[in-house]
């Protein structure tokens, strides 16, 4: 059960490491040199990636769609990397996929409406298939 393991504090965890290892600073050169170029700062802070399609939408996370031709076979790796590479904002940056597995999950649900008869409907779904839909956010 993960509630009965045990939690230790920073130094605990620092006397588990290896003799005569020393993690590197999280402070860099880059960080004293105020140096932008690089993605060797502000390493103690997490960097989302924003976009910003048009000023109408403003700024937001970036969004892709699983391919429905290919669902059964694109992986949401496969997904974000097609994504980029159809963007052109974005096709030059250097990304490292961590992981398949989405780090976060977030169901969002239709809101339903009558339709004459007393049944509940799906605005958004073709027929009232559908109940939502679920964002996957991935790390990359």
């Amino acid at each position: 059960n993960p509630m009965d393991s045990e939690v230790l504090t920073m130094e605990e965890l620092f006397e588990l490491l290896p003799e005569g290892f020393k993690p590197a600073p999280r402070i860099t050169e880059d960080d004293k040199n105020n140096n932008i170029q690089t993605t060797n700062r502000k390493l103690s802070q997490r960097v989302y990636l924003s976009i910003r399609p048009d000023d109408e939408i403003g700024w937001s996370l970036p969004i892709a769609t699983l391919n429905e031709k290919n669902a059964n076979n694109e992986s949401f790796v496969d997904c974000v990397k097609r994504y980029m590479k159809s963007n052109k904002m974005l096709q030059d940056l250097k990304l490292l996929y961590l992981s398949n597995c989405p780090m976060a999950v977030d169901v969002i649900p239709y809101k339903s409406s009558e339709d004459g008869n007393g049944a509940e409907i799906d605005e958004r779904s073709e027929g009232g298939v559908y109940f939502g839909e679920k964002v996957f956010y991935m790390r990359v």
